[in-house]
């Protein structure tokens, strides 16, 4: 175990900011901090050539090493535009039990692309999706990050009034439903994670019907700040607060422009305990008496 995989557990060892969230022990379903390349039997990639979208270069979902052998994943868009580079997982998950996704992100201050400096353009767009990004719809919105989302940290960002939002059931602001502007908090947090040492932490709950809480960290998970909390609330096709119920999903992630790195990825949900048993009882033992005490005492003269 390296030192960042040591620091991660004990951070994320830490008791939650809210009661009852761990009420069940975990079940660890995605525990991934990378490796030279992208484990294809997990996690699917998904890229545009150069050209193929505006005249820029090509985008990738790949893997990089971050210092000293650790590795980190990273999508990258061209340098003009572009939503097609991601990284999401090979399968669905089921809804329920109080699952959950915790993952580190930050941007590269470097990337070079037209009329933007870092982190304008860049986006998260992760982690939760409900749909594969090979769905059928090759180019299509629903095989893009933004157009998939079931609950994530969606749009791009744009300053301190940026576009990024948390984004429930397929929204995001080319639709006519969009979720709920985030903080200038997040994006005075997100703005500032410009390395590894300066990752920002998410953390995204799915309600186990409906809806979704989000949380973040920017000081590697010694403290969480709230965001947003719509759990159970009822899926109405609203344009200004939407909810998602999908009933399995995907984690993945994908920027707009720039290069964002995803790592230390947790997806966990709460081992459901089933009835308590009926003990069985411990029979008594039939007992043979010694003296009844009505003995024919005749037998004795």
């Amino acid at each position: 175990m390296n030192n960042k995989q040591v620091f991660k557990f004990l951070a994320l060892s830490l008791a939650f900011t809210f009661a009852g969230v761990l009420s069940a022990p975990a079940e660890i379903l995605i525990d991934e901090s990378w490796g030279v390349a992208i484990d294809t039997v997990t996690w699917n990639t998904s890229f545009r050539p150069a050209g193929s979208q505006g005249s820029g270069q090509v985008s990738l979902a790949e893997t990089e090493d971050i210092g000293s052998g650790n590795y980190a994943a990273f999508t990258e868009g061209p340098s003009d535009w572009g939503w097609a580079q991601e990284i999401w997982t090979v399968n669905a998950f089921p809804r329920g039990n109080n699952l959950r996704c915790t993952f580190t992100t930050w941007y590269d201050p470097t990337a070079i692309y037209t009329a933007s400096v870092a982190p304008f353009g860049s986006a998260i767009n992760g982690p939760f999706h409900n749909k594969t990004f090979n769905s059928g719809d090759p180019g299509g919105v629903d095989d893009q990050t933004h157009g998939n989302i079931e609950a994530a940290v969606g749009g791009e960002y744009k300053g301190l009034t940026s576009e990024m939002r948390f984004n429930q059931n397929d929204s995001w602001e080319g639709r006519a439903a969009a979720g709920p502007l985030l903080s200038t908090t997040f994006h005075d947090a997100y703005a500032a994670a410009d390395s590894t040492a300066n990752g920002l932490m998410i953390r995204v709950f799915l309600g186990d019907l409906t809806g979704a809480m989000f949380e973040w960290s920017d000081d590697s998970g010694s403290n969480w700040t709230f965001e947003y909390d719509n759990r159970g609330a009822p899926d109405i096709g609203s344009a200004t607060d939407p909810v998602g119920s999908a009933t399995e999903v995907y984690i993945g992630w994908g920027t707009h422009k720039g290069q964002v790195f995803i790592d230390d990825i947790l997806l966990e949900n709460d081992v459901p305990s089933g009835p308590t048993a009926t003990p069985t009882q411990t029979p008594v033992p039939t007992q043979t008496p010694i003296f009844s005490g009505l003995e024919d005492w005749n037998n004795f003269r």
